[in-house]
């Protein structure tokens, strides 16, 4: 996930800088695939550096980009290679991570704050609301109204702005939130299965991680670029960066260190293993149908994992057999 935030801040950035969107594409790629080459991580960099590979590719064929196309194409290519990685851990918690976020969370924040958080731009144009739901032209008439209500005890022009931005900023919680808890409940077969542990602590931190991790993504590449002209010049976006990456280790090491954060649970059994594949296939396909229907994937989600984080398997007793277990 951190990953994918920080090659998406790469292309953002280039977009805000006003770059066309096929070279800051192409420069996005390269800087990925410099980040590969430099890092040296191994087979989850590359594997995310190809589906990104192929996401951008899709534009110079004009064609709609498809996270899920380009799941499916990457895992496609690397089981050509090596048909044996489909079995190991890392595949696919890579791929889950991926597939989680693209085929249920971001269906389920398009049904809910996406089109409000769209809606924020250009709020004080009213030929946009034409082209907007008519749900959210009505959102941006009741902030205009609110906005103008506060001039007179406020004053100034900055207040609609103001209310815009404390919005985004709501929303983009709302929406780190979504994806955290999403990521949590649809990881707890595999954690449970290859790890043997429950991320009971994953959404508070990655509600502090998330942000921070654009800041300090931003701020390093702000710091680096402006050390090559002055170090002076790079002394603040490296003090951003640092004090980024303190507060972030420093929270992870704070959860870390909860009791509850190290939380062990047994090998699922096969019939757990089998309802929470269910579970997940139903939250994929019932994601983008009604908020009803979405919402009732995302229970039955949500009931798989806490199943297998509480419930502890029955144990299995043969009379006349003596048994003798080892822990390695």
């Amino acid at each position: 996930m951190l990953n994918a935030l920080a090659r998406g801040s790469a292309e953002l950035s280039l977009l805000i800088w006003r770059v066309g969107e096929l070279l800051a594409g192409a420069i996005t790629l390269l800087l990925v695939v410099a980040y590969a080459l430099l890092t040296d991580v191994g087979a989850p960099i590359w594997r995310a550096t190809l589906m990104l590979a192929l996401y951008l590719g899709a534009r110079l064929l004009y064609r709609e980009k498809s996270m899920l196309n380009a799941m499916g194409a990457a895992g496609l290519g690397l089981l050509v290679v090596n048909p044996q990685v489909l079995f190991g851990a890392s595949f696919q918690l890579t791929f889950l991570c991926v597939l989680l976020i693209v085929a249920v969370g971001v269906p389920v924040l398009e049904r809910t704050s996406q089109p409000y958080h769209r809606g924020l731009m250009y709020l004080d144009s009213t030929r946009y609301d034409v082209s907007l739901l008519a749900k959210v032209a009505q959102f941006r008439l009741d902030l205009r109204m609110v906005g103008g209500r506060l001039q007179h005890f406020i004053g100034g022009r900055l207040t609609l702005p103001a209310i815009a931005g404390i919005l985004r900023t709501g929303f983009a919680g709302f929406e780190v939130l979504i994806i955290s808890a999403v990521m949590q409940v649809g990881l707890a077969l595999p954690m449970a299965y290859y790890f043997h542990r429950a991320t009971v602590v994953g959404l508070p931190a990655n509600m502090l991680v998330v942000p921070l991790t654009g800041v300090l993504m931003a701020a390093s590449i702000a710091a680096v670029a402006a050390g090559y002209g002055s170090l002076a010049l790079a002394k603040a976006p490296a003090l951003i960066a640092a004090v980024a990456l303190q507060v972030i280790s420093g929270t992870v090491q704070e959860f870390g260190s909860w009791r509850v954060a190290d939380t062990r649970v047994p090998t699922p059994a096969l019939a757990v293993v089998l309802i929470g594949l269910g579970a997940l296939l139903l939250a994929m396909v019932l994601a983008r149908r009604r908020l009803l229907l979405a919402s009732a994937g995302l229970v039955a989600l949500t009931a798989s994992a806490v199943w297998i984080c509480t419930v502890p398997p029955q144990p299995q007793f043969r009379s006349g057999v003596l048994e003798m277990r080892q822990l390695t």
